[in-house]
């Protein structure tokens, strides 16, 4: 109940601050996907289904925040919890190289399947030059996002849960 109530309230403050990054400060040009980011970190650490319940959680959220088709990124972050959610048992957790590779990964594939689900975007984008100038970057960021939040996480559960 506990952890449970920890992760509404992480999710809550980072839809918000993903939020205002842009209002805030409206001259920077990519703000990181937390919602993404917490998702495949849930799904890579606590397994498919823990992956399935962040990405459906996620997903709503951006998709009542955000301006386009209703219910791709719930979709996608549910189908990206789900995937990523196999890798549970197949690393250590004190590799932390994995999960900031992981949220590379999980960008590129939600950003291209954005814009493949998106009938506004589908043929109007030069799939290259924005892949090039806004998946890439963003990928990079959301992976530094994705080290740092790992790492507090890592720390987080081996102190047993207690902040």
């Amino acid at each position: 109940m506990k952890r449970e109530l920890l992760y509404s309230i992480l999710i809550i403050f980072l839809i918000i601050l993903q939020l205002t990054i842009k209002v805030l400060l409206p001259d920077i040009g990519l703000v990181p996907d937390f919602l993404l980011i917490i998702t495949i970190i849930s799904a890579i650490v606590g397994g498919r289904k823990q992956g399935m319940i962040a990405g459906f959680f996620t997903g709503i959220i951006q998709d009542v925040f955000s301006f386009g088709s209703f219910g791709v990124y719930t979709l996608l972050k549910l189908l990206l919890g789900f995937v990523f959610g196999f890798m549970e048992t197949h690393f250590f957790r004190e590799n932390f190289v994995i999960p900031p590779l992981t949220v590379f990964l999980g960008t590129l594939i939600q950003e291209f399947l954005v814009i493949l689900l998106n009938e506004n975007l589908i043929f109007a984008v030069n799939y290259f030059s924005v892949l090039i100038e806004v998946i890439l970057p963003l990928a990079g960021i959301n992976a530094l996002v994705g080290f740092i939040f790992y790492v507090f996480y890592y720390y987080y559960d081996r102190a047993g849960g207690q902040v």
